[in-house]
Order: C-alpha cells, then structure tokens, then sequence
C-alpha cells in the first residue's frame, strides 16, 4: 500500500509547523495529522484542530482508481494534479487558509493579495520546495506564468479587472481548471494567486516587510 509508511510525509509536516510556530507563537499547532480515504473529495482539511489528509488525492494519475474516475466528474486537468509531490504543501496551505486567511474587502486585488499572502507564509514555511509544487502546478505551468507576466498584466489592466467586484470573474482567476478563464489556454488556473504571490513578495522585497508587518497591513 503506498501510504503504510507515512513516516516522510509526517517530518516535513512536523518541520513545516516548526517554522509556523517561530513565526506565530501564539498559535495552536494541529493535535494530529489525520489520513483517509476521502471519496475523491478533499485535498485537506482542517477538522477540530486536526489537519486531516485525503490519501485517495494522492494516488497518482495512473494509479488504477483514478484512471477509472470518471472523466465527467473528474477531468484530466484535476487527475494530473494527484500526485504524491503536492501533498505536504497541499495540506500546509489547507492549515494556513483556515488559520490565516483574511480578506478585506471584495474587489479582484483584495482576493489576489489576501491569497498571495498564503503564498508568502508558505514560502516561509515550506522553504525547500519548488514555486510549482506550492502552486500545485507543474514545471511548465509555473514557467508560463513566469514568462507570461507582461501579458498578464496587460490582460488585467485593459479588461478593467483589478477594482472589479465580479466574484464570477475574480473566480475564473482564483479557482482551480484546465486553463484561467480569461486568458490563452495555454495557461494553468488560478493565474490570479500566481499574480497576487509574486505582488507580496516584491512589496516585501522593497520595503524589508518581515511576515508578521504583511499580515498585519
């Protein structure tokens, strides 16, 4: 069985809350990681304090089981994205949402910034992994992004989308799919986290802000 020793997965995780716990002291740790069998229905979530993990979204996507899920259900974008490797940083980011996530307001840069905040901490605390594994994307993926940037903005200033309330449109840019609705489809989903992530970490850059100053603005 591939998770009967879930003994690496749980170090990086204990490792992960170490650096969660220097930077927020006053925090509760999860009690417990708890694995199981979701349906096909949770990455993670946190449960009474207990950081709970889906195994079953992590099979692979050649894995017998998921290649017959049914595609209606479950498309290939969203099976290519069940590996092992996204795990731990999948779940720390499922922790970091509940515990930390804050928005202040409803506009499109309100939703970018408050989640490329969550991005930031994750940096913080999963130092050692790769921009494409936080983002759960793929290499190629996160290299579109990178290579996109001018593109991207352009798109984002001439559509009017930053000051924009439509949660539909914020959604297309924010939310999991084959491609970001908006853009070429060549691009992943959720360009608009990728935008907000790389907003914080120049203003962070720029102005010495430590990750305490940025949650606090």
């Amino acid at each position: 069985h591939r998770f009967s020793d879930f003994s690496s997965h749980k170090k990086e995780l204990d490792q992960a809350m170490n650096y969660y716990r220097y930077y927020f002291p006053d925090s509760l740790l999860p009690n417990k990681y708890v694995t199981f069998f979701s349906y096909f229905n949770a990455q993670a979530m946190v449960i009474n304090n207990d950081l709970c993990i889906g195994l079953d979204m992590y099979l692979g996507s050649n894995h017998p089981s998921v290649e017959k899920l049914p595609i209606l259900d479950f498309p290939q974008f969203f099976k290519n994205k069940m590996e092992e490797k996204y795990l731990v940083a999948n779940a720390v980011k499922a922790w970091l949402l509940e515990k930390m996530y804050q928005c202040s307001g409803n506009e499109f840069l309100d939703k970018i910034v408050a989640a490329g905040k969550i991005m930031y901490l994750i940096d913080a605390i999963l130092p050692t992994k790769s921009d494409a594994i936080k983002m759960g994307y793929t290499e190629e993926e996160l290299t579109w992004c990178e290579s996109s940037e001018v593109n991207i903005w352009e798109i984002l200033i001439n559509e009017e989308l930053l000051y924009s309330k439509d949660q539909k449109k914020i959604a297309q840019f924010t939310t999991n799919g084959p491609f970001t609705k908006g853009l070429p489809e060549e691009s992943p989903s959720m360009v608009g986290i990728w935008v907000g992530w790389q907003m914080v970490r120049d203003y962070a850059e720029d102005t010495g802000a430590s990750v305490l100053d940025l949650l606090a603005e």
